[in-house]
This record gives structure tokens, C-alpha cells and sequence, in this order.
């Protein structure tokens, strides 16, 4: 199953939360309604904070390591993502 950050829904219906790249409805909600995230709270050892790439977990190492007859991306704003490799295009028929 593929994961296309363009077909995220927002309160306007599909891609009304896609305004440019790296923006999305679910970090703009969290920033503006809550009192926890990046307003300064913190813990013990640190302080709460979120980005737009928070929306996709990272790709496990192991996964992309052991992966031998491919290449698997990691997700955008995690460490590794500098070597991501293009995907193939596939044209619709």
C-alpha cells in the first residue's frame, strides 16, 4: 500500500490541507488548538515540540538496511532522508 501525502483530507474535503509542501491540516490543527505543543512545556529532560513531519513515523533502519532487491525512502524529516532516491514514475493508461 502506498502513502501519498496528497490525498490527506481536511476540513475542505481531499488536498484542501495541502497549501504548499511540509504544510498539512493535522500540524496546523495541533499547533492552533493545543495548549501542549510547542508552547514552551516541558518535561524532565525535554521540551515538547512537533513538526509537519511528525504526521509519517520513520522508516526502521532494519527495513531499509535488509532491503536488497529495492530501495525503500525514508520519510521526510527523519535521519536517512538525504539519501532518498527518486521513485519511478508509473504513467496511467
Amino acid at each position: 500500500r502506498v502513502y501519498d501525502l496528497k490525498q490527506i483530507s481536511g476540513p475542505g474535503g481531499t488536498n484542501a490541507n495541502i497549501k504548499q509542501t511540509g504544510v498539512n491540516f493535522w500540524y496546523d490543527r495541533v499547533v492552533a488548538k493545543s495548549n501542549f505543543y510547542n508552547k514552551g512545556v516541558k518535561h524532565k529532560w525535554a521540551e515538547y515540540k512537533i513538526s509537519v513531519h511528525h504526521i509519517l513515523w520513520p522508516v526502521p533502519a532494519n527495513a531499509i538496511n535488509t532491503n536488497i532487491k529495492g530501495v525503500i525512502n525514508q520519510n521526510i524529516g527523519y535521519p536517512g532522508a538525504e539519501k532518498n532516491k527518486t521513485p519511478l514514475l508509473v504513467e496511467d493508461k
